[in-house]
C-alpha cells in the first residue's frame, strides 16, 4: 500500500483534495475509497465546498499580509524620520541648557560630564 504524505502548505492540500475527488467521481461505484469514506463520515463535496471557501480565506489572508507589511514599513520609515529629528533636537537643546547653566565655569561642565566607574 502506498504511502500518502500530506502537504503542508494551503494550495498543496487543496490540489491534493481535488485530484483525490477527481479520481474518486473518475471511478465511480468501483472506487475503492468509497468504503473507506463512508466509514470514517468524510463527504468529498462538503470538502470541496469548504476548501473553495477557504481559498477564498486565504487570498484575503495573503493580501492582508502584504498590506501590513507595507504598512509596517511606512511606518517605521516616519517614525525614523521623526526619532532622529527629535534626538538631534534633544541633543541640541541639552547642549544649549548647559552652555546656560555652566556659562562661567567651563572646567566644571567637563568634570560633570564624565562619568567615573571608579
Amino acid at each position: 500500500m502506498a504511502r500518502l504524505t500530506i502537504p503542508g502548505d494551503f494550495i498543496s492540500q487543496l490540489t491534493l483534495l481535488s485530484n483525490i475527488k477527481a479520481k474518486n467521481d473518475e471511478d465511480g461505484a468501483t472506487s475503492p475509497l468509497i468504503p473507506f469514506l463512508t466509514q470514517q463520515g468524510i463527504n468529498l463535496n462538503d470538502d470541496a465546498a469548504a476548501g473553495n471557501a477557504a481559498q477564498a480565506h486565504e487570498t484575503n489572508r495573503a493580501l492582508l499580509a502584504k498590506q501590513s507589511e507595507n504598512f509596517r514599513q511606512l511606518r517605521d520609515n516616519y517614525f525614523k524620520t521623526g526619532y532622529c529629528f527629535l534626538l538631534l533636537f534633544s541633543i541640541n537643546s541639552s547642549i544649549t541648557f548647559g552652555k546656560y547653566l555652566y556659562s562661567n565655569s567651563w572646567i566644571r561642565l567637563a568634570k560633570d560630564s564624565v562619568v567615573s566607574f571608579s
